[in-house]
């Protein structure tokens, strides 16, 4: 093997390492943008449920009755399913950015829908515990009857 062969080789796989480079960046950049479309449409998202939130959210606790209490607590547990879907959503948008060395997107809607179903969450996780026990203790045998028999001595 001669010195022009070894050197025509290093040109072609320097070639093919610049190739290489070339498609890795143009799947970095499509990722990039992939990752940005995921972005909008988890911010689009957040704002659906914002809207929903505003329209749905409970009325003051000591105005509703227990029907509707209950009412509330069962969409209070659909709300927050769907939050928690949505925050693993925003942790893997985090992630990715911070793996492609993006910065990390700021969310319209989420540190003010974070801190109200924060706040309505605790309210009616009490709410959901009391009526829990309530149930337990309904189901108890309060009072009665039978016939004793009594026997003197």
């Amino acid at each position: 093997m001669g010195l022009a062969e070894l050197e025509s080789m290093w040109r072609e796989f320097d070639a093919r390492i610049n190739a290489f480079n070339d498609k890795i960046e143009d799947q970095k950049d499509r990722l990039r943008k992939e990752i940005d479309a995921r972005i909008k449409e988890l911010n689009n998202d957040l704002e659906k449920m914002f809207e929903r939130w505003q329209e749905k959210k409970p009325k003051e606790r000591n105005e509703l009755t227990r029907e509707e209490a209950l009412e509330t607590a069962e969409m209070m547990k659909e709300l927050r399913q769907q939050w928690s879907a949505l925050q693993d959503r925003i942790a893997k948008i985090y992630r990715d950015c911070e793996h492609f060395k993006k910065e990390k997107p700021k969310f319209t809607y989420y540190d003010k829908l974070k801190e109200e179903l924060n706040d309505q969450e605790e309210a009616w996780s009490f709410f959901e515990t009391f009526n829990k026990e309530l149930n337990e203790f309904g189901k108890e045998d309060w009072i009665t009857y039978r016939k004793k028999t009594f026997y003197a001595f």
